[in-house]
């Protein structure tokens, strides 16, 4: 018995996914070409499950900076949203027939429409650089989900039918029964791992979530600016059609 036991050779291969054990039948020591094969294969899947963990650890860690990047941005949009607010007060005020001009006048609203302006070209600036690393995220997670699906279809299917060949094969030196065993725990191990990845997944998700809501917020504010500038030009026109009419300069 234990003659036979030393003659059944095993081998551990480290794969940064998990470690592989490979179990040879008994006084068989040397791989055959569809051993190898149906090896190479195996380690493919490992391969495709260890890219696509990677990938997720990638895409959730760069969705949490941009979510970092957009909760900055919303505290700037209530800051650009507030200085606008002052310029439609001072607007509203100079619109009156008789306005007092200690609380509005065409200066003091000029200069908060530049401020506002300053405010808003700069977050304008930050909003599309997040925008374009929330396009990018979203991107590689539509190419990552479309071609990992395709290849672990194609592995699966060859590795299927790889499997069917080996055990019908008596030569071959990999021990069928301890490798199916081998590869059940390898699904198991594979199944936890992706309720993970989902998991990593959905952080994506949630930041693309927060992208358009800001940007929704976002294009709210840029519609009340348009309608803001309009009236701000109407103003203009007509306090400078007023000097000329009545030679004042001071409103």
């Amino acid at each position: 018995m234990q003659s036979l036991q030393q003659e059944i050779k095993k081998d551990i291969i480290s794969h940064p996914f998990r470690n592989i054990e490979i179990i040879y039948e008994v006084n068989k020591t040397t791989l055959t070409p569809q051993d190898e094969e149906l090896l190479f294969r195996y380690i493919g899947l490992h391969d495709l499950e260890l890219r696509m963990q990677n990938t997720a650890d990638n895409l959730c860690r760069q969705s949490l900076l941009v979510n970092d990047t957009l909760e900055s941005l919303q505290e700037e949009l209530k800051m650009v949203e507030a200085s606008l607010d002052v310029c439609i007060d001072l607007a509203d005020k100079l619109s009156e027939e008789n306005y007092v001009t200690e609380e509005t006048s065409i200066n003091k609203l000029h200069d908060a429409r530049e401020e506002t302006l300053q405010k808003l070209n700069e977050y304008n600036v930050k909003i599309v650089e997040a925008y374009e690393a929330a396009k990018a995220i979203q991107d590689s997670m539509n190419d990552h989900n479309a071609k990992d699906e395709s290849a672990a279809n194609a592995l699966c299917s060859e590795f299927s039918n790889l499997t069917i060949d080996h055990l019908a094969n008596e030569s071959n030196a990999i021990n069928p029964v301890a490798f199916d065993n081998q590869f059940d725990q390898f699904r198991e191990y594979a199944c936890a791992r992706e309720s993970q990845r989902e998991d990593l997944l959905n952080t994506c998700d949630e930041m693309m979530n927060n992208y358009t809501k800001l940007n929704l917020q976002t294009t709210t504010l840029y519609n009340t600016w348009n309608e803001f500038t309009k009236r701000y030009d109407l103003l203009i026109k007509i306090y400078l059609l007023h000097n000329k009419v009545t030679g004042f300069t001071e409103n």
